[in-house]
């Protein structure tokens, strides 16, 4: 179920954020998908208690930088509130999907130490892998799924990072991005008056 989780918040934060007015909406908007999936896993028999907990962790972490994104896009494209939504929901998923989108670049550094760092931010930047390897203790790349489209978990080697690690490096950039975002709607009241 997890996921599934960085697709609908690829879609819903965005959406909250630059489409809607009313700030209940918006925390509603932002906290469905997680709270839902969360809900469903609890009835998920192949995951553990203290698993689904820190999944949803991973998500929520996620969740905060998706809202980090779209407020720094928000912020940049003025009143342009569709391009703001579009952009916040790409570069979203562009973390998403970043374990097949660097098989290219892999292959371009094979001999270089430049892959081992690619291979590090395809792995730990992604969601979707770092929620199930936590989540289930499993290797998501190892899976016989995943394990036909990335080069990633069947030719070269790789490590899913600590819980908290992958936490603050979702945390970070979100409340850097949120605090972009404030600075420019704060120099934009200042130039209005």
């Amino acid at each position: 179920m997890y996921l599934f989780l960085p697709f609908f918040t690829a879609v819903f934060t965005p959406f909250a954020l630059t489409q809607t007015e009313k700030l209940k909406w918006r925390l509603i908007l932002i906290c469905l998908p997680a709270v839902i999936v969360f809900a469903a896993s609890l009835f998920n028999p192949q995951m553990s208690l203290p698993g689904n907990f820190k999944a949803l962790l991973i998500n929520l972490s996620f969740v905060a930088f998706t809202v980090g994104v779209a407020l720094f896009f928000r912020a940049v494209s003025g009143k342009r509130a569709v391009f703001a939504q579009f952009a916040s929901t790409a570069f979203i998923l562009f973390f998403s999907f970043s374990v097949f989108w660097a098989n290219p670049l892999i292959e371009a550094y094979r001999n270089s130490p430049v892959r081992d760092t690619l291979i590090y931010i395809a792995v730990n930047f992604n969601p979707m892998v770092t929620a199930y390897a936590h989540g289930y203790g499993a290797d998501m790349l190892r899976q016989k799924l995943m394990y036909d489209i990335s080069l990633i978990g069947p030719y070269y080697p790789y490590h899913v990072a600590g819980l908290f690690t992958i936490i603050l490096s979702y945390l970070i950039p979100g409340a850097f991005l949120t605090e972009l975002a404030f600075l420019k709607y704060k120099l934009a009241s200042r130039n209005e008056v």
